[in-house]
């Protein structure tokens, strides 16, 4: 906590307001870990639900809308690819957590009413933490210690609510175990990247080819889609295959989507007024694609990024699409060198 606090005074802007809201979050949990103690200390155990649960929820909307300040911050706009692997993200943690937890407090008989929805409210807002935390993932680079240090603590609050959320449903939770550790994992991992000098800076930083399926993002993809019936297989009862089931249709639904937004026109060329002219010009992308000095790199008056290809005479053969960073546009151009010598062509004429 006080780690986190040093961080900040060293940070401006939007910024700074982002990791204020994050701090607050840490605040709440902390609260609610001091409240939880003290009323287990009164009596033989705390009782449920207690204002330690409200101060633990409230950390969850106030992490979260500081996260998403950040995300504005360094991608303003709709990054659709990135959304949808947020999305894809969410089912598929909904899916495994109704599995694991919240199918069985919804059936406890013996709680209350009011405990049951305090129950499920928690891992409802893991749900939340895990869509905005991928879309965070989906639009920095993790090689940057403060965006690795911060995905790893909240990866951290995650593993051990989940731990919390199966033992406690179990009736087998005790403090001392090993979710408490992850919890700690969370506060000293959150500080560090606070501590980090790169987060200062976080407002200038674009993030990586958040619209290019990277391995990292297929194998979220790969594990988020076998995730669901891969549960429903070891865990999951009778009353779970409704949720699996529909949850699998959606995420199908969301893969295909995504899918589907890499199938962008790279490189567009003027219209032709015959095939022949069409043809000089395909023979003019082969020609140049291959050299680094052919490749115009230009900003647009919107902020986006795109690049021209050029002839020996100078002249504009074909423009690309519009990239939200240097560095999407960057594969861009690595896609033309690569795809752009290929003598197959589709003719549509």
């Amino acid at each position: 906590m006080i780690a986190t606090l040093v961080g900040i005074r060293h940070k401006r802007g939007e910024s700074r307001k982002a990791w204020m809201l994050i701090v607050a979050g840490l605040i709440s949990f902390l609260g609610g870990d001091i409240c939880y103690y003290v009323l287990d200390a009164l009596s033989a155990s705390a009782p449920f639900p207690s204002p330690a649960d409200a101060l633990y929820l409230g950390m969850y909307p106030l992490v979260i809308y500081g996260l998403l300040r950040l995300i504005r911050q360094i991608s303003p706009g709709r990054d659709w690819p990135s959304l949808l692997d947020a999305a894809i993200a969410a089912v598929g943690t909904f899916a495994v957590l109704g599995v694991l937890v919240i199918d069985t407090y919804v059936a406890d008989g013996s709680m209350q009413l009011a405990g049951r929805i305090i129950s499920v409210c928690y891992p409802v807002m893991d749900v939340a933490l895990v869509a905005v935390a991928v879309r965070l993932v989906g639009v920095v680079h993790l090689r940057r210690p403060a965006y690795a240090l911060l995905a790893a603590g909240l990866c951290s609050l995650l593993v051990a609510d989940t731990i919390y959320g199966v033992l406690n449903s179990a009736g087998t939770f005790q403090t001392g175990g090993f979710a408490d550790l992850f919890w700690l994992g969370f506060y000293v991992l959150i500080g560090a990247a606070a501590l980090q000098p790169t987060t200062a800076a976080m407002v200038q930083v674009r993030g990586p080819a958040s619209g290019q399926l990277s391995r990292s993002r297929l194998l979220m993809l790969c594990l988020m889609t076998l995730a669901v019936p891969a549960i429903d297989l070891v865990w999951g009862g009778a009353a779970d295959k409704t949720l699996t089931a529909v949850t699998s249709m959606l995420m199908f639904v969301l893969v295909l989507a995504r899918l589907a937004g890499l199938m962008g026109v790279v490189l567009r060329s003027e219209q032709y007024e015959s095939k022949s002219g069409a043809e000089n010009g395909m023979a003019s992308v082969r020609a140049n694609c291959g050299m680094d000095d052919k490749f115009e790199k230009k900003v647009a008056s919107n902020g986006k990024f795109f690049f021209n290809l050029k002839a020996a005479n100078h002249q504009v053969i074909g423009s690309s699409q519009m990239y939200v960073s240097e560095e999407t546009r960057a594969i861009g151009i690595a896609s033309v060198k690569t795809n752009g010598g290929a003598e197959k062509v589709k003719d549509n004429t």
